[in-house]
């Protein structure tokens, strides 16, 4: 595609058969049950250009997915009857299917994997499918879908572990709480319009990132615009849309998406290190209210890091705006991939003699110098009792993880520190 800019007709991008630009190879996996159920909602859509995969360990709820590309996951572990909420058991799964998914990943260039955490499937398959995207060099997407606060404690740690493991794979990961959603549709709805929530946000999203790359724009995005936004694993993702008609359509666009969902969750980035947006439009909107609306998106969402703007006119649209904002804060930012190998490759080098060992230390300690006053192992010390209410008033509400641990929950609780006296 061409260099960011303005001009007078946007240039017509030469697509494929199925709708999808050339040389951009965009797949969407749908993991465990309930990502199969999202991506099966997703091919109802239309959106063409992405190519569509199932992946479960449940062999009778596979053979019942309407889509083209199914893969029954470690068949010979599970003997085709689901991982029954066991992590581990979905992990050894997952496993035994690597080879098969860094064949699937193969010439994929944005990979998107919508899952449920919580359970023993989703998670597992979801990791080692970010791997194997990642070795792909793939730009890697998930969507999480988390469980009811009343599904139990224990579902909710195995998802809030699952979703720090995913992140660290992951170049962006958008959580979607399903109290959340609850939320947003009353205690009264069905259950299933709940879930169905939930896979209207996925579709939305995909569709919007997929619109990035593959709709010409007046001012034009593209894959590297994409993966600007997104340059390592473990940072926190912003992902919100708004939309809006009648006589301000811009300024009704920017307040709906400040009330985006997606936008509210604990886990959301509020300011962005890196920032993409993108804007829809009719005919009819004018240059000073582009300005405007760029300037309004990035005061509020953050502007002083790389910051990509992009506006497509559509000829049907007159009096109506869509916004895609796609952001990412280095703030818990993982590493890349090479910089995990290079650190590996540092820390081999290191001469065994100058290498730190649970015995040198030991023997630094003994024979290094007396000090005044008394020594740690002279102190008295003070343990906590274990107890399954460790997050105190904060246990009834949502968890605020940050790599893996509940910052909730009261340090010597999360480190086993006992306090000396």
């Amino acid at each position: 595609m061409s260099e960011n800019g303005a001009s007078g007709e946007a240039e017509k991008a030469p697509v494929t058969e199925n709708g999808g630009p050339i040389g951009v190879g965009i797949r969407l996996f749908g993991l465990g049950g309930a990502g199969m159920n999202a991506a099966a909602r997703l091919s109802l859509q239309g959106l063409a250009g992405i190519e569509l995969h199932a992946v479960n360990t449940d062999s009778q709820a596979l053979s019942r997915c309407s889509l083209e590309h199914k893969h029954l996951a470690g068949e010979g572990v599970t003997r085709g009857l689901g991982a029954g909420g066991d992590p581990e058991l979905g992990q050894r799964a997952a496993e035994a299917e690597r080879g098969e998914m860094e064949r699937w990943m193969a010439g994929a260039d944005v990979v998107f994997l919508v899952t449920g955490l919580g359970g023993g499937t989703g998670g597992p398959l979801a990791r080692v499918a970010a791997e194997a995207a990642e070795k792909a060099g793939a730009l890697t997407l998930g969507f999480a879908v988390m469980p009811f606060s009343f599904e139990g404690t224990r579902r909710r740690r195995q998802a809030e572990d699952a979703l720090a493991a995913l992140r660290q794979v992951c170049s962006a990961v958008v959580p979607l709480p399903n109290d959340m959603l609850l939320q947003q549709l009353g205690e009264d709805a069905p259950v299933l319009d709940v879930l169905r929530k939930s896979d209207e946000w996925i579709v939305r999203a995909v569709g919007s990132i997929r619109d990035v790359l593959c709709r010409p724009g007046q001012i034009n995005l593209d894959l590297g615009d994409l993966k600007r936004v997104f340059p390592k694993p473990g940072g926190k993702t912003l992902c919100g849309f708004g939309s809006g008609e009648g006589e301000r359509p811009a300024d009704n666009a920017f307040s709906d998406l400040l009330m985006c969902p997606l936008l509210h969750t604990p886990e959301f980035a509020s300011r962005a290190d890196h920032l993409l947006v993108n804007v829809s439009a009719g005919p009819d909107l004018a240059i000073n209210e582009l300005h405007k609306l760029a300037d309004r998106i990035g005061e509020h969402f953050g502007r002083d890091g790389r910051f990509a703007l992009g506006a497509a006119i559509e000829d049907g649209w007159r009096g109506r705006v869509e916004i895609c904002v796609l952001g990412a804060s280095d703030i818990g930012g993982g590493s890349t991939a090479s910089d995990r190998r290079n650190s590996a490759a540092a820390s081999s080098q290191v001469p065994a003699s100058r290498r730190s060992t649970p015995e040198r230390a030991k023997k630094r300690s003994s024979s290094g110098k007396q000090t005044t006053g008394p020594t740690k192992s002279s102190q008295e010390e003070f343990g906590f009792e274990e107890t399954t209410d460790k997050r105190g008033l904060f246990d009834r509400s949502e968890s605020n993880t940050f790599e893996g641990e509940d910052l909730d929950v009261p340090t010597y609780f999360r480190r086993g520190i006992r306090i000396s006296l």
